[in-house]
């Protein structure tokens, strides 16, 4: 996505260099400062969670702000207007152990899918 992005959209975060728990409030203040030049920005998050069983796979979408580190009961400030979630394993006991031993595929996987989607949707507007 951030290699083939349309002009006056702006990706933070990719696999290689991701947005977490330690940076976000850098990250925070970056998109404060686009938002301040942007009319109106359109704030898409994406990351990846946890789901039930049979939801492994599966792209969750909605409308309001990405909970980061909400599976994980880690307490930080939401992100964005729109919300795209990868479920990458199951969830419901040792989440973060859960996370760490996630297979990389299935990540790049479901990013890959997302990363399109959203191409071909910005595409559009």
């Amino acid at each position: 996505l951030k290699k083939n992005r349309p002009p006056r959209t702006a990706v933070w975060g990719t696999l290689a260099d991701p947005v977490h728990a330690l940076n976000l409030e850098r990250y925070r203040a970056e998109l404060d400062l686009f938002s301040e030049k942007a009319a109106k920005p359109l704030v898409i998050a994406v990351d990846a969670c946890l789901g039930r069983p049979g939801s492994v796979g599966l792209i969750e979408v909605g409308k309001g702000p990405l909970l980061p580190g909400a599976g994980v009961n880690k307490k930080l400030p939401p992100v964005g207007q729109i919300y795209l979630s990868g479920i990458v394993n199951l969830g419901g006991f040792m989440e973060q152990m859960v996370l760490q031993s996630t297979r990389l595929h299935h990540v790049l996987e479901i990013s890959t899918v997302i990363g399109e989607a959203l191409l071909q949707a910005l595409a559009r507007t």
